[in-house]
């Protein structure tokens, strides 16, 4: 009886740690914090422990400006933010790692006061634009109420901005 109540206690333990442990080594999502706005995300700041989705799209923005780009700007703490974070460190001489703290934060944005988003408005004279002009000299065919259609829209557009 006793050897069967240590081995369930033991039982326990192990269900308990392997439950805990990959929880606990998990990377941090982004946490609720304030809702997401073009002000909350300019005015965002490093705070210790806490990565808020305007955080994290306002250090993905500076990251990509800083000339280490986090590929996407997602808002998710993935393995490009990761990478980005690392190249970053590397090319400032910080200490070495992915983490975000303090030192990345203020270095990030000593020389970037720009806003990260901005209001922009394409006013009717932009609609037919270069892409436009371009797409039907190179296809013949002109756009439609609903847009290029994406096989039209790869041809035209130019490869160095893909």
């Amino acid at each position: 009886m006793l050897r069967r109540t240590i081995s369930c206690l033991l039982l326990a333990n192990i269900v308990l740690i392997a439950a805990v442990v990959p929880a606990a080594s998990a990377p941090k999502k982004a946490t609720a914090g304030p809702p997401l706005s073009m002000a909350n995300v300019n005015d965002a700041t490093w705070r210790q422990g806490t990565q808020s989705t305007p955080f994290l799209i306002k250090l993905q923005v500076l990251l990509d400006r800083a000339h280490a780009s986090p590929g996407q700007i997602d808002a998710k703490p993935g393995e490009n933010t990761r990478k980005a974070v690392a190249a970053f460190r590397e090319m400032q001489s910080l200490p070495p790692g992915e983490k975000i703290d303090q030192t990345l934060w203020r270095t990030l944005t000593k020389d970037d006061m720009e806003a990260v988003l901005v209001s922009y408005t394409i006013s009717q004279r932009m609609l037919p634009g270069p892409l436009s002009r371009r797409c039907q000299a190179i296809t013949g065919k002109r756009r439609t109420s609903s847009g290029w259609p994406t096989p039209v829209l790869r041809n035209c557009w130019p490869r160095s901005s893909i």
